[in-house]
């Protein structure tokens, strides 16, 4: 009885010689353990990248269409206030009637006005770009929302695999793991500080 299952076991082992030796094979566990915490941290990683990828597409298209509106406002302002300031300049009489306007003080009183329009002018522009940044900054916080909560999605899903990792591995192990655990999950920390919050470049 012995020596038949001996020889299944030389049958479906091989001869000793060719067994590795038990700290090979700890070694060998060693590895293979690794690998597949390499393995789940992949498959973890992917998935947030692709969450991250939308996200990140989402933030750039608003950002440029942002960048856009405060573009044209720039513009349509500097067209208003060049065509304001040429109605201004229309006003100031020149010639023999200029000089009577000097005299009588109506040319001080037009430039007088003159300024008052042209702070007010001044002011005007300033609150509808002030009111334009205010509106985009509410249309980016829900994004911006989105993104907060998946970054701590992230990191809440990096802290449960961990815990069902290392709920399934001896102690001495764990030590061992840990630190490739934690190059392997490190990445997502700079992908939070690329995607952290907006440029509205203002």
């Amino acid at each position: 009885m012995v020596r038949r299952k001996k020889k299944l076991l030389k049958e479906k082992l091989g001869s000793l010689e060719e067994l590795p030796s038990v700290k090979e094979t700890i070694a060998n566990i060693d590895q293979k353990l690794a690998k597949q915490v390499q393995d789940f941290i992949q498959d973890l990683k992917q998935k947030q990248k692709q969450r991250f990828t939308y996200l990140q597409s989402q933030k750039t298209r608003m950002q440029i269409r942002h960048k856009t509106q405060r573009e044209n406002l720039t513009f349509k302002q500097k067209q208003r206030w060049i065509e304001e300031t040429k109605q201004r300049q229309a006003r100031l009489s020149t010639g023999i009637r200029g000089i009577w306007g000097r005299i009588i003080g109506k040319h001080q009183s037009i430039i007088k006005e003159n300024e008052i329009e042209a702070y007010e002018a001044l002011t005007r522009d300033k609150q509808q770009k002030e009111a334009l940044i205010h509106k985009q900054l509410d249309q980016r916080q829900p994004l911006q929302n989105s993104i907060d909560h998946m970054h701590q999605q992230n990191e809440k899903e990096i802290t449960q695999l961990k815990d069902m990792l290392f709920s399934k591995i001896p102690e001495n192990k764990i030590i061992q793991l840990q630190d490739c655990f934690d190059r392997q999950t490190s990445t997502n920390q700079s992908i939070r500080q690329k995607s952290n919050g907006f440029d509205l470049g203002m």
